[in-house]
């Protein structure tokens, strides 16, 4: 028995997007982010970076849905791979503390390097919370304080950092691997050392803040 003849449903121009919809007043359509956005989606989807997966990142949608709207303003699904260089200033970009370790390491004659991650990443292909600085392995970390002006810094659970790098308000600690407290510790940069100091309870932090030429001599 032939199958039934069914016309085609023909489509409008929505009068805002553009876009050939059913019905332009619908909630699925007035919701969509092309209908919201025009200007913003032909302008990231014009140029050849960045390319369909990162475009939906930016807008939280899928990467279907940029394919489709893709389709019916014609644009061409061919998109060009981002360079190194490319990668490695999104990462900075999407990283602001990465962005400001690098720029402080390189004022002081050094020369950190971005660490790739070894499997895919949602985030990236490098890493967000650890640097390569000449042969050491830098472990990243914003130290936030407790009471006033005491700072409170852990035990990093990466046993391959040969240092870390603390962000404080008045610079970076830069600490050693023997110098990693067993568990945590808090200590206080600022005031005159008056003690040694046990063991369990030392006064020498303040000498590792901006304490870069450890990693010189590394």
């Amino acid at each position: 028995m032939p199958r039934p003849y069914h016309r085609r449903k023909q489509r409008y121009s929505c009068p805002q997007c553009g876009l050939l919809v059913l019905n332009h007043l619908s909630p699925s359509h007035a919701k969509g982010v092309y209908h919201r956005y025009p200007k913003k989606v032909r302008t990231l989807l014009a140029t050849d970076c960045p390319n369909f997966a990162e475009v939906a990142r930016r807008l939280g949608v899928t990467r279907q849905y940029v394919s489709q709207i893709a389709a019916q303003i014609g644009i061409p699904k061919g998109r060009k791979t981002w360079t190194p260089e490319q990668r490695k200033a999104q990462a900075l970009e999407r990283n602001p503390l990465l962005a400001e370790l690098v720029q402080e390491a390189e004022k002081h004659g050094l020369r950190p390097e971005l660490v790739r991650a070894k499997r895919k990443r949602k985030g990236g292909p490098y890493l967000r919370r650890e640097i390569q600085i000449g042969k050491s392995r830098c472990g990243i970390k914003k130290l936030f304080h407790t009471y006033r002006d005491l700072y409170y810094l852990s035990r990093p659970s990466q046993r391959h950092w040969d240092f870390v790098l603390g962000k404080l308000p008045s610079g970076w600690m830069v600490i050693p691997r023997k110098k990693f407290p067993k568990r945590s510790t808090g200590f206080i940069v600022g005031r005159e050392k008056r003690t040694s100091g046990a063991r369990s309870h030392r006064h020498d932090w303040p000498h590792y803040l901006n304490a870069w030429d450890l990693l010189h001599d590394s």
